[in-house]
Order: C-alpha cells, then structure tokens, then sequence
C-alpha cells in the first residue's frame, strides 16, 4: 500500500530523530563539546535531549500526537540551532565531521528546513504545497451549485447542534474490519465531518469535502475536539476534479440530494480516486423509504436500489451490498426506523 507524501515525511522525520538519540548516548562528548558555555549541566542536558528525541519519535507516529510532536520537534530543532553555530564558528574539530565551511554552510542553512519538514509533515502546516489531495485550481462551491441548494444546507447547518449527530454513521463503523491500518481516505459530501472524524480516528489520513461553508466549520471542530487531523475542501461533489488513483478508501454516506446525472457525475469520480485495491463504502436510502419518513430525500430517483448498485459498481471486486430496515439514531436528520442499503467492494 502506497503511503501519502507526508506519511513519507513523518517516518524520515522519525528515523533522523531515532538517530539523534542513538548520537546523543554514542557521541555524547563530542555533543558537549559543541553545547554553548551558557547551556547549565551540559552532560546531562544531552542526555536528556537524547531521550526527548526518543519520545518525539515515537509520538510523531501516533495520530492523535503528531502535530504537538511535530511542534515540538521544529522548536527543539531551533533550540539546538546555537550549538550547530558554535560548533561552526569556534572550529571544533568533531572527526569524521570535517571543519570546513562547505559542510557548516549547508548545515546551518538547513536547519529551519529541518523545523519546517516537522510542522509539514504533522500538518500543522499546509505550505507550500497545499493541502494533501486538494486540485491547485479547485473550482468555488457556490459557482457549481444553485444558491438556493447552497442556502438550503447552510441554513441547516447554521444551528449550534450536529444536525446528523457527532457519531460516525452506523454502517461505516460496522465496515471498520475492512479498513486499511494507514492510507488516504475521501469522505465524500461529508458534512459536518462525523464520518471525516472517524476514519481519521482509526489512523487514516482524511480529506473531507462538502459545499457547505457553515458545515465545515463545525467539521473543523469537531476534528479538534477528537484531537485529530483531517482536511476540509469546501467543493460540490459533483463538479470537483476528483484526482485519479488518490484513496485506499472512498466514502459516500447519504448523499442523496444528487439527481441522476449528478449521481452519474459523482460515482465516476469515486470510482477513479479510488486506488486499485482500495475500498469503496456506499449507504443510502431505499424508495421504501418514503413510507417511514425518518428521513432523506422525497424524490424517488434520488433513492438507491440493489439493481442501480449492481449497474454502478457490479464490475468491481469483492462486492457486497445489504439491504436493511433498520432502527436509525443519528441526530435529528436520521432518527428513527430507516429502510436502507449499502455496499462494500473493492477497486480491481
């Protein structure tokens, strides 16, 4: 499995940090020797960094840490910045590190890099590539979509409470046995980011769209609230350029406000940002719906059935698709008995 860039980043961080450790126990003379005069007990303040760099290591590596690690890290690294200029100017000869301007010049002048690398990495920090997925010309949501859809669902999101409740939604969780332990997820049409939130709580780097604004905003908080990292793209599901081959899973979760030729439009963007081998999960209501009420859309062809599933998506591997009725509780948008369907399968 393809790991993204800045899961790449984070483990090149964590390797170099590793080293630092290993150098602060194997060289720790050399170290003092090049600790600034106004640094107190410098023997056991290398030994101390040595271990600091230990546990930055490790909890760059764990989601729910990274970005206070990678905070941490970048300002250690500036912290210890004086002892690489005392260690240029003063001529202290450390073999096999050799005294010359042509090693001490690179060195010095990487040294904010190296601080940048962490706050990128653990995205704390977007520059200057932007956002991990996200198109360098992203098309505005509000030119793509009918203002009045748009003031539709920013009027509905605009109150203090989670409209579809903070939970991820019911099928998804029950599809975690299938999800990958690292990897990209899309969660599509995502909303105020419950399910966003939980895929990236199960350690899977999460880009979240929606065309809504004011949901968003409540996806933000809702990712730091679980003290986890997610990207939020405000985009049309429709429209937006899905890139090609980009998620080990796709996520569309009652998106049903799409009529058919969008639905056409959305699916084949699922389809192509999906990695071979990667996993797609579908839910939505059935017509059946329509007799209890408790929610989604009114128009019949917004609705999913097993035939248009199997039309979709039947020529892919491992597919699996469950029709339910079925007790729902999620917020006031999804609440009460629910006749749906869903569909796993798998990118050939």
């Amino acid at each position: 499995m393809r790991l993204s860039h800045r899961a790449v980043m984070r483990i090149v961080m964590a390797v170099f940090m590793l080293f630092g450790f290993v150098l602060h126990f194997r060289a720790t003379d050399k170290l003092v020797a090049i600790t600034p005069s106004w640094v107190p007990f410098p023997r056991d303040i290398v030994l101390a960094t040595g271990i600091l760099e230990l546990i930055l290591a490790a909890t760059l590596l764990i989601p729910r840490l990274r970005k206070i690690s990678g905070i941490l890290i970048a300002l250690y690294v500036l912290a210890v910045w004086p002892a690489n200029i005392k260690h240029a100017f003063e001529h202290i000869v450390l073999p096999p590190i050799p005294d010359t301007w042509w090693y001490h010049a690179p060195r010095l002048a990487f040294q904010p890099v190296i601080a940048w690398w962490a706050l990128y990495a653990a995205r704390v920090i977007d520059w200057p590539f932007g956002r991990d997925g996200t198109p360098s010309s992203e098309p505005d949501s509000r030119a793509m979509t009918g203002n009045s859809e748009l003031d539709h669902w920013q009027e509905r999101y605009a109150t203090p409470d989670y409209r579809f409740g903070k939970a991820p939604n019911e099928f998804l969780a029950r599809c975690k046995p299938l999800l990958p332990r690292t990897g990209k997820a899309l969660a599509v049409a995502d909303g105020e980011g419950r399910n966003g939130v939980w895929l990236a709580k199960q350690g899977l780097d999460v880009l979240s769209t929606d065309f809504s604004p004011a949901a968003q905003a409540k996806g933000r908080a809702l990712a730091a609230e679980n003290k986890v990292d997610v990207t939020f793209v405000e985009a049309d599901a429709h429209a937006w350029p899905y890139p090609q081959d980009a998620f080990n899973v796709v996520a569309e979760i009652f998106t049903q406000f799409s009529t058919p030729a969008q639905r056409e439009q959305k699916w084949a963007g699922m389809r192509r940002a999906l990695k071979r081998g990667g996993l797609l999960i579908v839910q939505g209501y059935t017509p059946k719906q329509l007799d209890y009420g408790t929610g989604g859309p009114k128009q019949i062809e917004h609705l999913y059935t097993r035939q248009m599933l199997e039309i979709a998506f039947g020529d892919l591997n491992d597919v699996t698709i469950l029709e339910e009725e079925r007790e729902l509780q999620e917020g006031a948008g999804h609440s009460g008995m629910s006749a749906v369907i869903g569909l796993t399968a798998r990118k050939p």
